[in-house]
């Protein structure tokens, strides 16, 4: 009998094996994708952490930029204000680049132009382009 058990074990054998090889390969496969897993956690933290920097430095340089954009206001304000008239000229087409290029919206130019000898002129503007943009609209 244990010769019978013994040829039984033996023929066994290479079954065993592998099984054991195919259930080591598994544990090693399934060690390294948890090692990949970890890493792409990390990489994914990494991102999401540099992600909330630049959304900080956004921030911040959005709000200098409307900073520098409220003083370039108060500048060209002061400007209409001074008594020559070739000054006023260039501040009055800057402002209208700057409506045309969207760094000032309506208020802006009104607010710049408020209380000026240009107010007048800056109202008229506004409206005659506010004409303009309907106008196109309505072909659209």
């Amino acid at each position: 009998q244990v010769i019978k058990d013994t040829k039984k074990v033996m023929e066994m054998q290479p079954k065993i094996q592998k099984v054991y090889k195919e259930i080591n390969d598994y544990t090693k496969s399934y060690k390294m994708l948890e090692k990949e897993k970890d890493n792409v956690q990390k990489e994914v933290y990494m991102l999401e952490y540099k992600n909330r920097q630049l959304e900080k430095e956004n921030k911040r340089l959005e709000d200098y930029i409307k900073l520098i954009i409220e003083r370039i206001k108060e500048f060209f304000k002061e400007l209409l204000n001074i008594n020559n008239e070739k000054t006023k000229e260039a501040v009055t087409s800057q402002i209208k680049t700057c409506y045309e290029e969207n760094l000032f919206d309506k208020s802006d130019v009104k607010d710049v132009s408020y209380n000026t000898s240009r107010e007048y002129e800056m109202d008229e503007y506004l409206d005659r382009n506010r004409k303009e943009k309907d106008d196109f609209d309505m072909n659209i």
